[in-house]
């Protein structure tokens, strides 16, 4: 397909790198690259095309079909919605996106080569006009974008976003799994799969690995409150008081879980 030559950073590339940032954010607790995701939802909100293509990638990307012919129609009907607007305010949403919000220093998250041509085909179809010369190579692409509706798997449960939706648990998971071997890869694999365990873990699970680390916390604060170390310090006794109250008043919450866990797990080994 020789006239598909890429020219620019597609719009699945953008979102990936936006994933990308939402689970380094989680998994390090960085409120700038938080605040990045944010205007990242916020442009897209603000932004009729760039919503549009969001759900476009969306939509196609977690379809599950098995009638060929069905996919073919749904693919097709995806486009379309991208007709109101010209290819000049595609690409140029979609680089000013790109250019004010992606930093140098935030590289491409990997997925994988079907993902990735699968952004390439959708990109290709939004921002292709259709003629004499082009027909051939968009019904190629049709067709291929249709294979991947008809081969993909269950979808993934989605997080909070832009209209409840920006992207998978498990893509989420996967992403912060990566971010945190990537930061932390002077851990053991033991230590690793326990991080990993903490992503993967069913909702009953997570509740009690949250309530123990609170347990351990408060074992350690408490330690700490009867230690010689403790006497005569009254700005450092009232210091951990303070502490354990805060921990005596945390509860579990399902939305906010990685986050939370994480912020215990460091403050475990701050106190030991």
């Amino acid at each position: 397909m020789s006239s598909k030559q890429k020219t620019y950073m597609n719009f699945g590339e953008i979102k990936t790198i936006y994933n990308g940032i939402l689970a380094e954010s989680i998994s390090t607790g960085n409120k700038k690259n938080k605040n990045l995701f944010k205007q990242y939802v916020k442009s897209l909100k603000e932004n009729e095309a760039l919503k549009t293509q969001f759900f476009i990638f969306n939509n196609i990307e977690n379809k599950i079909e098995s009638d060929k012919n069905k996919a073919i129609e749904f693919v097709k009907e995806n486009i379309s919605l991208m007709n109101k607007f010209s290819k000049k305010e595609i690409s140029e949403s979609a680089k000013k996106l790109a250019g004010e919000l992606i930093n140098e220093k935030h590289n491409l998250y990997v997925v994988s080569d079907d993902i990735k041509k699968l952004y390439e085909n959708i990109s290709f179809l939004i921002n292709t006009e259709k003629n004499g010369k082009t027909i051939g190579d968009i019904l190629e692409a049709t067709h291929s974008v249709a294979d991947y509706i008809i081969n993909n798997k269950e979808s993934e449960p989605i997080v909070e976003g832009l209209e409840d939706i920006v992207i998978s648990t498990k893509e989420l998971g996967n992403l912060m799994v990566n971010k945190f071997n990537e930061r932390y890869n002077e851990l053991s694999e033991s230590e690793r799969q326990i991080f990993k365990t903490i992503l993967e873990s069913t909702d009953e699970n997570r509740e009690e690995l949250y309530s123990n680390s609170i347990k351990e916390c408060l074992d350690l604060v408490n330690n700490k409150i009867n230690s010689d170390e403790t006497r005569g310090e009254l700005e450092l006794y009232q210091s951990l008081l303070a502490l354990k109250e805060n921990l005596l008043n945390r509860k579990y919450i399902k939305e906010s879980f990685e986050n939370d866990i994480i912020k215990i797990i460091e403050l475990k080994e701050s106190l030991k």
